[in-house]
This record gives structure tokens, sequence and C-alpha cells, in this order.
């Protein structure tokens, strides 16, 4: 069954946004940071699920303004900017992330 996602599918949607990309830069911020990504894209922006049996299978998101969505989320949460910011310092390997992250969204 594919349905809109729902405030309370975002913890579901971090997990599984962080399973197949354990390596990537989204998921080494943590399933927090993720959780709020997605409350956000999901009051914000379009995320879709696909479930079966009552079990989250996949799930689709886009924004109707990609280029700054980002900047738009980490705004919006400041307690994630804050997060990332901590992140980024504490692991410096994420400062090349984090500002193409950034800059790609101004």
């Amino acid at each position: 069954m594919i349905r809109p996602a729902i405030k309370t599918d975002s913890t579901s949607l971090a997990s599984l946004h962080v399973e197949p990309l354990i390596t990537s830069f989204l998921a080494s911020l943590g399933l927090y940071f993720l959780s709020d990504l997605y409350l956000f894209l999901i009051k914000k922006e379009k995320v879709w699920v696909y479930g079966e049996n009552k079990e989250m299978k996949g799930f689709a998101s886009f924004s109707l303004n990609s280029a700054s969505m980002m900047t738009r989320f980490l705004i919006s949460w400041p307690f994630c900017l804050f997060s990332l910011i901590l992140r980024t310092i504490v692991h410096a390997s994420n400062i090349k992330h984090f500002f193409g992250n950034i800059s790609s969204s101004i």
C-alpha cells in the first residue's frame, strides 16, 4: 500500500534511510537528526511511504524547491543546526560534506 507519510512515520523513515546508506553523510548524523529531517519533510514537503502488512518497506520524498530545502530545515529546526555543527566539528571528515550541502542549498 502506498500512502502519504504522517508525522509518526519519521522515525521509521530515518531507520530506512540509514540501513542502506550507513556510510553516507546524512546517516552519519544519526537517527535523531534524520527523524527530525523527515518530520520537516512530512510537514513542509512531500513524502510517500510503501508498506506491506503494517511494515514500512520504502519511501519517496521530494521537495518543490530542493535547492534551499536543507537551509529551510536548519532554520526551522535550530537544534538540528547546532547538532550538525557539533558533529561536523567533532568529525573533521564531515566538514566537506557540511559545506557541500549548505552551499548547494543557498
